[in-house]
């Protein structure tokens, strides 16, 4: 999570940045939820009630919510 603030706040052209937006084609086995990292994300940062645009930009709010991340866990 503490990383992931990092790759938010990347210019769009980095390639680290451009592999965050990347959606992969393909189809699962039966039963196989899509689960992405970007997903565990969203879903984990939501928690502790960050958002991922705009709270990453903020380095001291996002470093508030992933200590508090941390500690739920």
């Amino acid at each position: 999570m503490r990383w992931m603030g990092h790759i938010l706040r990347r210019k769009i052209d980095e390639p680290v940045k451009r592999a965050w937006d990347l959606d992969v084609d393909g189809i699962r086995g039966k039963g196989r939820t899509k689960i992405t990292w970007k997903g565990i994300v969203k879903k984990e940062s939501s928690k502790v009630g960050l958002k991922e645009g705009e709270d990453a930009q903020n380095r001291k709010k996002w470093i508030e919510g992933v200590s508090s991340w941390c500690k739920s866990r």
